[in-house]
């Protein structure tokens, strides 16, 4: 199968972790390399990894050494830049650095080691005990208190009318939300607006490709923590254009569907690239007259 036979193996280089029952400390030296193969399965439909799978090799690569140390995982990350899609074939490098006075925070980037490039960087990673072991720190408190009243005042965008529950296949290993499977349903979220698999690909046949750009305070609320396994989820979304129209900038959010508590948040910036010159366009016009219906 092809997935035996096309792989991108990355070599991780990242600073080691100390996991404890209440804490997770990072050492401030000690660097240990290990290597992941990245299978067809992280990959779309264009044979590019998929951007929400590079969350997957970063919590993969900072987790290695916390195994049976308690269920830890990443909850946020305050910045994400994509530059160029991996690709199956690829090998790369990724670096993780310590955050300077934060033990349970990094930075990393996946670099291309036959040109060193850099594909993606991120910052402010942090990993944290999931699920009922998770410990919110003031900064979460206030943003979860902060939220709900613009929560509420975003607009319900739901073109698609779709009941969404938490499934067990996209759950952490606590069994409660963890920070993928929230940017999974963001991008099922934001191709609904821009019509849908059927309009990216019309779009595509005419030399258009949407991107994810860059991603900005994608986080776990600590009420994410408290949910389960067929907890009814709602999307909500607002929608903007900037730079003369070349950035759509989606604020998404992910509620309880039970309580409208927000679970989740994240900014995400998405450009038009023209498939023949590589270059930012501005989008076409019939998506724009499609968007402004929802701004």
């Amino acid at each position: 199968m092809a997935s035996t036979v096309a792989s991108m193996r990355l070599f991780v280089v990242l600073p080691a972790f100390w996991a404890s029952a209440s804490a997770l400390l990072m050492a401030p030296t000690a660097v240990i390399r290990t290597s992941q193969k990245v299978f067809i399965e992280d990959t779309d439909a264009y044979g590019v990894v998929y951007h929400a799978n590079y969350l997957r090799f970063f919590e993969r690569a900072a987790t290695a050494e916390c195994l049976g140390g308690g269920c830890i995982g990443l909850v946020s990350v305050d910045a994400m830049r994509y530059s160029t899609a991996a690709v199956l074939g690829d090998e790369c490098t990724v670096e993780c650095t310590p955050t300077s006075g934060d033990s349970s925070s990094c930075s990393a980037a996946l670099i291309r080691t036959s040109d060193a490039r850099e594909l993606c960087s991120a910052s402010g990673l942090r990993l944290a005990h999931l699920g009922h072991g998770f410990e919110a720190t003031e900064k979460d408190a206030r943003l979860e208190a902060e939220l709900i009243p613009d929560v509420c005042n975003a607009p319900l965008l739901d073109p698609s009318g779709d009941s969404l529950r938490l499934h067990y296949d996209e759950a952490s290993c606590a069994g409660s939300l963890s920070l993928h499977a929230v940017a999974r349903y963001f991008e099922r979220h934001r191709t609904t607006f821009l019509g849908g698999p059927t309009r990216l690909a019309e779009l595509a046949a005419t030399g258009v490709n949407v991107v994810v750009a860059r991603i900005k305070g994608l986080r776990l609320l600590p009420a994410a923590h408290e949910i389960a396994a067929g907890t009814p989820l709602e999307l909500r979304c607002r929608l903007s254009l900037k730079a003369r129209n070349t950035q759509v900038v989606f604020e998404q959010w992910l509620l309880d569907g039970n309580t409208l508590k927000p679970l989740a948040r994240g900014d995400v910036v998405c450009l038009c690239i023209s498939a023949e010159s590589q270059k930012i366009i501005a989008v076409p016009q019939f998506l724009l007259h499609e968007l402004q219906i929802w701004m």
